[in-house]
């Protein structure tokens, strides 16, 4: 169960939630497991001014901060990739923003995420060893990661704790912003199990259920990597990749 701190902690990420399209639902999965502890520290990317508003909102609730600025390019298909040097002039700037409980943790993953050292930064998200392992072939793909990640996964159909697929449409992920190495791997599906139980823990069955609905809607992944939403079965039939709870 969350004290009381974690608790008003939670309902101030969820009104930043609420006031801003900068945090996705993948990400509402992390700031559920860093608020029950689970995680140790949370990773934003935003808009220089809404990391200062964030840091605002928490600044009595005795977290530390590192951020800084970084530059973020956006694919199609929902890939993007950032980078502490402006590789183009098509790159955005943004601003990384690490956050957590305690300051050697904050300080380390800021520093290893900002790098690219993703090996490093990834064990402070839980992230398994296999899924951070496979990353680099998923990554290479870029807007036809998805491609890359059934191929990865086999014959399905696939259990709906790791459908970071559900992402690509717009979804909700119970795993949050993890690429997994399979979506047949229990790790990754662990993860999502926790998002899951935290949620009803906590008494947001509504929202759990909107989770558990958009990572069980079908979909398809064409050549070109686009997700899509499937909302009329008969136009795809054969092609549909399906998903159970």
């Amino acid at each position: 169960m969350l004290n009381q701190y974690s608790r008003n902690l939670l309902g101030k990420f969820l009104s930043l939630y609420q006031s801003s399209d900068q945090i996705s639902i993948a990400i509402l999965s992390e700031i559920i497991l860093f608020t029950y502890g689970i995680n140790r520290v949370l990773r934003l990317v935003v808009e220089p001014n809404f990391s200062n508003e964030i840091k605002r909102t928490l600044f009595n609730e005795n977290l530390y901060f590192s951020s800084g600025k970084l530059y973020e390019a956006i694919k199609d298909n929902g890939w993007s990739s950032i980078s502490n040097k402006p590789i183009d002039n098509k790159m955005r700037t943004k601003v990384l923003l690490v956050l957590g409980n305690e300051l050697s943790d904050v300080e380390d993953c800021y520093k290893n995420e900002l790098n690219g050292d993703f090996r490093i930064s990834g064990k402070y998200f839980n992230y398994p060893d296999c899924c951070i392992n496979s990353y680099p072939a998923i990554s290479s793909s870029q807007e036809k990661w998805a491609n890359s990640l059934i191929e990865n996964s086999g014959p399905g159909p696939y259990p709906c704790w790791a459908n970071r697929l559900a992402t690509g449409w717009g979804g909700a992920c119970f795993s949050g912003e993890l690429f997994p190495c399979s979506l047949h791997c229990e790790n990754a599906i662990a993860i999502g199990r926790k998002t899951y139980n935290c949620l009803l823990d906590i008494g947001f069955k509504k929202l759990s259920r909107e989770f558990l609905q958009q990572s069980l809607n079908p979909l398809i992944v064409h050549k070109n990597g686009k997700i899509e939403k499937v909302l009329d079965s008969q136009k795809y039939k054969n092609n549909i990749i399906k998903f159970f709870k």
